[in-house]
């Protein structure tokens, strides 16, 4: 039996009440997991809503169901934390660190990351020479996207540790940044020198050949200056709202800066469309895109969680193992109304489904909504440098759950690299600021 009924425009209403409730149920904190991945999926929804005729999209009762349930346990978990670890927004006495860098280090290590940068551009152009760039070093970018999109090419391992470096090094600048122009007793120019190495590493944002980095970027920025700003203000909702000013002027930046690096990548091509409905291509097709997959025949999947765990793959596979991993890039699938249109981003529930069913999904939902509502709540009411650092990193996680699984993005190699790094770094800064003192 073929089913009618749409239901898209119901659940985004749905979820909008959801998110509506998190805002009041978490005081007014905006940057609670919960209420950034309803209030994310509220707006995918509606972005998906409003152009439903456009594209003729369908969501059907059982992808419904699906969704809102999937939303609600990780909801439930970030309640379970909320309620058992954090029932009082009081704070015990925070005692900022201290740091200090000299303007020669930070020169030194934006120096560093400039030849970072400059080393990995070589290595690309030199890629898309033989992919059969004959148009120069403004269209190796789109050159080599493609290739690496079907899986047909790869960055080499250096590359990877280049990156790693150069962003371990701009986030901990990024911090100090922050963090020294709200607790620090350095001029503004001085602290305004912390910004030199998080300049230097934009060359990376172009090299990764895509536009999601730079978002996450600036989402690192303002989970930042979010929690440092309560640190210093109070928990109450009077100063949350202050800082939602403050965030929508980093929505708006983050639009510029997608698009701009839309245009610098290739990725977007205008053809007669307005912006909305740039956005609206990218934004609002996971869900309808989700009921396909999920009316389509799913094939049994003989290895364990083989979508969600390809880098645990990946490493098995580096020490002599033949396993075949998940799919980085999903199948696209299309709609056809007035333009056809296609999309490959199911939302986070896509990969989950597909490894561990229904039941699964819901499990891990909840699991880590209540770890990184923990985790959260955690940073901001102590005084944790590195994990604070770390988690900002991958404050981008919960914001792009509409679009796919970021969750098992943290659990690799690179992150015990990245974190590494990030501690030597803050721990080179703490240590500076204790000789600094002595001469003085």
């Amino acid at each position: 039996m073929v089913e009618t009924e749409n239901f898209l425009p119901v659940i985004t209403i749905i979820l909008f009440f959801i998110t509506i409730g998190c805002v009041l149920l978490f005081n007014f904190d905006v940057m609670q997991p919960s209420v950034i991945l309803s209030g994310v999926m509220a707006l995918s929804l509606l972005l998906g809503s409003l152009n439903m005729q456009r594209w003729e999209l369908f969501v059907g009762s059982k992808t419904a169901i699906v969704v809102l349930t999937g939303i609600i346990a990780f909801i439930v978990g970030g309640i379970f934390t909320q309620v058992n670890y954090f029932r009082k927004d009081t704070v015990n006495c925070l005692y900022p660190k201290n740091y200090f860098l000299s303007k020669l280090l930070i020169i030194a290590f934006t120096v560093l990351v400039v030849i970072l940068a400059f080393v990995s551009g070589m290595e690309m152009y030199n890629m898309s020479l033989d992919l059969g760039n004959n148009d120069g070093v403004m269209n190796m970018i789109k050159t080599i996207r493609y290739p690496l999109e079907r899986g047909e090419i790869e960055f080499s391992r250096w590359m990877s540790y280049r990156n790693i470096i150069s962003m371990s090094i701009a986030t901990v600048f990024l911090y100090l940044y922050i963090h020294q122009s709200l607790f620090g007793n350095e001029s503004k120019i001085k602290t305004l020198f912390y910004l030199l190495p998080v300049c230097a590493v934009f060359p990376f944002f172009i090299l990764s050949t895509g536009r999601r980095s730079i978002v996450h970027f600036i989402l690192t920025a303002c989970v930042f200056a979010y929690i440092f700003y309560q640190q210093k203000n109070g928990y109450t909702h009077i100063v949350r709202l202050k800082m939602l000013k403050w965030l929508g002027i980093a929505f708006v930046v983050s639009l510029f800066c997608y698009f701009s690096m839309g245009f610098l990548t290739g990725k977007v091509s205008i053809n007669g469309r307005s912006p909305f409905i740039i956005i609206a291509h990218y934004g609002g097709l996971s869900v309808p895109a989700l009921d396909q997959f999920l009316n389509s025949i799913l094939l049994e999947n003989q290895y364990i969680g083989q979508n969600t765990l390809m880098n645990f793959y990946g490493n098995l596979n580096t020490l002599g193992f033949n396993l075949e991993k998940g799919k980085s890039f999903l199948p696209f699938v299309q709609f056809q109304g007035i333009e056809l249109i296609t999309t490959n981003v199911y939302t986070v529930l896509y990969r989950l489904i597909a490894d561990w069913s229904y039941l699964g999904m819901l499990l891990v939902m909840f699991i880590f909504g209540a770890l990184l509502t923990l985790w959260y709540n955690h940073l901001k009411y102590h005084t944790s440098p590195l994990s604070f650092v770390i988690y900002a990193h991958f404050g981008y996680v919960p914001f792009f759950l509409f679009i796919d699984d970021q969750f098992m993005t943290m659990l690799s190699t690179q992150t015990l690299y990245f974190a590494s790094l990030c501690a030597v770094l803050l721990w080179f800064a703490e240590k500076m600021y204790l000789i600094h003192k002595k001469t003085l």
